[in-house]
């Protein structure tokens, strides 16, 4: 059993999983230790087990004091695939920067190492056609991280959840909600692909499992909810949780696409001098690819090896969810 005076550090603790995870590992009663880079504030609430630090992943020095007493990592940060980016920057952030911190995790005798990946890098190990230069930079990633437990010079895990929902959660869901709350894209064509999704209090249990489970050094594990959830499906209960009716007519999937090639070009255009506009920022071509092609994962590893048992369900986060999308608005 870990002991929860321990040392735990948390890198990407600015992020919607990286707060949540530092909220409960707080309540738990462990010390945590948080690396922010000072854009994004902390939502975290301050508490005397909380330890924050500002630096950059590829700072040696900083690494090497940052890791200084500390007994895990909670590996978050990274460069999310959602952002806009050139390949060679997502490597710089999820690849150099993971191997800047596992080396002074090593050198400082750090016990383990938990990174949190992504389901994209399976898609990338199996050369999936819809592998992203994401996909493959966390792969890379875990491939270091795995070497390392393999030598004996620290405890490694990889996770790799799916989409994660919850309160504060981005992403193209997120973007779906806050368009039909806004009234501001018309009803999605019939979609029946199915998709895996996983809650961001499952993601911290099974956080919690692998952290204290010795059978788990070395494994990589695919992390779910267990459903299977089919878009129109998604659509209706956002309609039904917004309390609107659905329109009747239905966009049909060209003008999809279209919608989808439009906000794309745009996206990639505004970026050029620095505009944003958070609630279509999500809305690319993967985006369109996502809506019209399965993408289930199997957890059944997790749950087998660990007794990992997935709570949440997305319908029922959901009000949570558009709560905080409105408060946020």
């Amino acid at each position: 059993m870990i002991r929860t005076d321990q040392v735990v550090l948390v890198t990407g603790a600015t992020g919607f999983i990286g707060h949540h995870v530092c909220r409960d590992l707080l309540s738990a009663g462990f010390k945590v230790r948080v690396l922010i880079r000072g854009e994004t504030p902390l939502e975290v609430p301050p508490h005397h087990n909380l330890d924050a630090h500002l630096g950059d992943l590829l700072c040696e020095k900083t690494m090497t004091s940052l890791c200084a007493g500390v007994d895990l990592i909670v590996h978050l940060a990274g460069h999310a695939h959602t952002n806009n980016a050139d390949d060679n920057y997502v490597h710089k952030i999820n690849v150099l920067g993971t191997e800047s911190l596992l080396g002074a995790a090593v050198s400082q005798g750090v016990k383990k190492f938990i990174l949190i990946s992504s389901s994209l890098a399976l898609e990338a190990e199996r050369n999936d056609k819809r592998a992203t230069a994401y996909g493959f930079s966390k792969l890379e990633a875990e491939r270091l991280v795995l070497c390392e437990n393999e030598k004996g010079n620290i405890q490694a895990v990889v996770l790799r959840p799916v989409n994660v929902y919850g309160e504060g959660m981005r992403g193209s869901i997120s973007s779906l909600i806050s368009l039909i709350s806004a009234g501001l894209i018309p009803r999605l064509p019939p979609l029946d692909t199915q998709i895996s999704l996983l809650g961001v209090d499952d993601l911290i249990c099974a956080i919690r499992l692998v952290m204290d489970s010795e059978k788990a050094n070395g494994e990589t594990y695919v992390v779910t909810d267990g459903n299977k959830y089919s878009i129109s499906d998604i659509e209706r209960a956002i309609y039904r949780v917004l309390g609107r009716n659905i329109p009747r007519w239905a966009l049909p999937r060209i003008f999809l696409y279209i919608i989808m090639l439009s906000a794309h070009i745009m996206a990639k255009t505004l970026s050029i001098f620095k505009v944003r506009f958070p609630s279509t920022e999500n809305l690319k071509l993967r985006t369109y690819q996502n809506l019209v092609s399965e993408n289930l994962f199997d957890n059944n590893e997790i749950c087998k090896q660990l007794g990992f048992k997935p709570k949440s369900t997305f319908y029922g986060s959901l009000p949570k969810i558009v709560d905080a999308l409105n408060r946020r608005i």
